[in-house]
Order: C-alpha cells, then sequence, then structure tokens
C-alpha cells in the first residue's frame, strides 16, 4: 500500500498498490498512481497517469519510475522513468516500453510522445505543437513546435519552418 502519500482536493483520484508512496496527487479528476512508483506527484488536470512496473536487478527490486510530475492537461501518462515532466496539453506521453526515460520533458501541445523503444533514452525535450515523437536513438535532443515531427538523431534541435534573426 502507498506510504506517507497525500490525495488532496479533487475528485475520483487514486493511488493503487505502492504507486503513490512519497508522491501525491492534489486537484484535478480521476488522477491516478500505480504500480511501483515513488516520489511522484499529479496536480491538477483530468484522466493523467504516473504509472510504473516492478523491476527486478538481481536481488533487488527498485521503482521503474521516480521524481516525475504530470501539472495539469488531460489524459497525459509517464511510465517508465526518472524525473519526467509534462506540463499541461493533452494526451502526451513519456514512457510506453520496457526501457527507461531520464529527464524528459513534454510541455503543452498534443500527442505528443518520448519513447524509449529499442534502448534507454536521456534527455528528450518537446516544446509544444502536436503528433511529434522522440526515439530512444535521440539522446539530448529537442522538438519545438510545429507538428508530426520525429527525433532520431542524437545532441539536434528539430523546428519546423525556423526563422533565425541576428547570428546562427
Amino acid at each position: 500500500t502507498a506510504q506517507r502519500a497525500f490525495i488532496g482536493g479533487g475528485y475520483g483520484n487514486k493511488m493503487h498498490g505502492i504507486a503513490g508512496s512519497y508522491g501525491s496527487i492534489v486537484g484535478g479528476t480521476s488522477n491516478e498512481m500505480y504500480g511501483t512508483a515513488f516520489y511522484n506527484s499529479i496536480v491538477g488536470g483530468v484522466y493523467n497517469k504516473i504509472v510504473g512496473t516492478l523491476s527486478v536487478d538481481g536481488a533487488i527490486s527498485y521503482s521503474s519510475i521516480l521524481g516525475s510530475v504530470i501539472t495539469g492537461g488531460k489524459l497525459n501518462k509517464i511510465t517508465e522513468g526518472f524525473w519526467g515532466l509534462i506540463g499541461n496539453g493533452r494526451s502526451n506521453e513519456i514512457g510506453e516500453s520496457i526501457n527507461q526515460n531520464y529527464y524528459s520533458t513534454i510541455l503543452n501541445g498534443q500527442n505528443n510522445r518520448i519513447i524509449s523503444d529499442v534502448a534507454w533514452h536521456y534527455y528528450g525535450h518537446i516544446l509544444g505543437g502536436s503528433g511529434h515523437t522522440i526515439l530512444s536513438t535521440a539522446h539530448s535532443s529537442a522538438i519545438i513546435g510545429a507538428t508530426d515531427l520525429t527525433a532520431h538523431t542524437p545532441s539536434t534541435t528539430y523546428l519546423g519552418g525556423a526563422h533565425a534573426h541576428g547570428k546562427v
């Protein structure tokens, strides 16, 4: 069961299993945390989820999601990751596989995904726009604005219709 967890305000918010250990859901409607997830928060929003699955390394079990936050929005989900952030938006997702995502961020936008499809992924960031995907091969990459861009190259910034003023 959840230890040192807090659900304050809102309606229909839930924590299952040990998901809410040291976690919080503040406000919002029908938000959930379940699986093995520690030190996470959902603040406001509707139908947002933070989900962890139990990972075993030898005899040591550990949480597969740690220190992640969803603020507002609707139908946003973080799975299999550490220190992720989804800030508002709709139907955005960090996770989606058995590999981990580290330090990933989606701010606003809709239907954006950061996935660790073939390996662990680090430092992926999507700022606005819709329909974007950052693949696990694109470590330290960002997508800014536009629609339907896919990041696959590491250390690259993807822009749609970029205009530069001054020196680039």
